[in-house]
């Protein structure tokens, strides 16, 4: 005869293996194609006809295809080739691994991948952090465009050996299929977990932050959608502006789109995208202020789901082409100079910690000797920076002549012929 606690113990043991027979899929460890899920069987391949969401990773045994539709999952693992068709979408935010080739008739977003080959026909492939290519050279043909981390090299690049008179994009840099660069700047892509420089452009992709500190930039090599392209989907992007940033021969392509959770916008600077479409879009996410932080030129215009952007007024809802930003507690920069030359700050506004560089440019004749601050606590480094106080800063460049007359007298005596001197050079 079973005891009481026994009896208990089958019970519950019972309840526990009903319950777990009932899991929602959601709940799975692992999904993968099935024709409830919008997937139809073919020969050794399955495809797609209906857009298909996973929080799981895809696994697939087979072959996929994905037909003018939109597969999304965290990772995805297929026996076999990986193939968008008419237009479909892939976006995988980890790794994508294929023991065949990946294929592109439409658009792939990977974290990572790991195949056999990439063929490019139309559309795009990007690779935000890494690849591993096991099989044949990649192929990239004219209607297509291969994004590549932002930390490839040009090396790297040549190493590929691809064929086809498509596009290869890094970062701010565009090459054909040989690695050979094209000259013009394109769009410059963002991707999330790689890093760029590009003079005043710095993106964090750890972070997913990007600081513009009068960056300038003509784009006159091919565009998609943007001068800069930040793809982080559901992620939080912070973009910065210092000084004054100017994106220019845009021909009515956007400034600067955002695929992004949210965007938050903080610092002291200007975003001057005068040919533009706008100057900001954030597709499938919104925007918002950092505490401290006020819009000027522009209102927030927030669509989530759809695109939010700046736009001109609350009842002007165009998007801005142009906007400013300013942290309530930056404080003004002011250079000034007598005669002798010329002399400029990198920031006019700036905040507390904020590393601002000083540039002193003599006229013929003159030589800079000095810089003299106010308030005096400042101090400046031999290379021309000084951290910025709580306070506005005044700076006065200082200028003196190269050399000087010298005029002697005699006073009753004689000067030995050939002994005159009638200037000397400054220092």
């Amino acid at each position: 005869m079973l005891k009481r606690g026994t009896l208990w113990m089958a019970a519950l043991l019972a309840l526990l293996l009903c319950m777990a027979a009932c899991l929602p899929s959601a709940l799975a460890e692992e999904a993968g194609p099935s024709k409830d899920g919008g997937w139809t069987q073919g020969d050794n391949y399955w495809f797609l006809n209906d857009h298909a969401h996973y929080d799981v990773p895809f696994i697939s045994d087979e072959s996929i295809q994905v037909n003018g539709v939109k597969l999304t999952a965290p990772s995805i693992d297929v026996t076999g080739d990986v193939t968008t068709h008419g237009g479909g979408n892939i976006e995988c935010a980890d790794l994508l691994q294929a023991t065949g080739k990946v294929s592109v008739f439409g658009n792939i977003t990977a974290g990572s991948l790991k195949c056999s080959g990439i063929i490019v026909t139309s559309g795009t492939l990007t690779v935000e952090t890494s690849f591993e290519l096991c099989g044949d050279a990649p192929v990239v043909t004219v209607n297509g465009t291969l994004y590549l981390p932002s930390d490839t090299t040009q090396a790297e690049v040549e190493a590929l050996n691809a064929t086809g008179d498509g596009r290869i994009v890094v970062g701010a840099t565009t090459y054909d299929t040989k690695g050979n660069q094209i000259k013009g700047a394109g769009t410059i892509f963002l991707n999330a977990g790689s890093n760029l420089e590009n003079g005043g452009l710095s993106w964090d992709g750890a972070e997913c932050k990007l600081t513009l500190k009068n960056f300038s930039q003509y784009f006159s090599g091919e565009k998609e959608v943007s001068g800069i392209a930040i793809r982080a989907q559901g992620k939080a992007v912070t973009l910065v502006l210092k000084g004054d940033n100017q994106l220019d021969d845009l021909d009515e392509y956007f400034g600067i789109v955002c695929a992004a959770n949210t965007l938050t916008l903080t610092g002291s600077g200007s975003l001057n995208c005068p040919d533009s479409g706008g100057a900001l879009v954030v597709s499938g996410g919104t925007i918002a202020l950092a505490d401290g932080c006020q819009l000027e030129g522009g209102e927030l215009c927030n669509n989530s789901p759809g695109d939010s952007y700046i736009a001109v007024s609350s009842e002007n809802q165009t998007p801005a082409t142009s906007f400013s930003l300013r942290m309530e507690n930056s404080h003004s920069i002011q250079v000034e100079c007598e005669e002798g030359g010329t002399a400029t700050a990198d920031l006019a506004l700036a905040e507390p910690g904020d590393t601002v560089t000083l540039t002193a440019t003599p006229e013929n004749d003159y030589v800079f000797v000095r810089w003299e601050v106010t308030p005096d606590s400042v101090t400046i480094n031999e290379d021309n920076t000084f951290t910025m106080p709580d306070s506005d800063v005044t700076i006065q460049a200082v200028f003196g002549k190269t050399s000087y007359a010298v005029t002697l007298h005699p006073n009753g005596g004689t000067i030995p012929e050939g002994s005159e001197i009638t200037s000397y050079k400054y220092g």
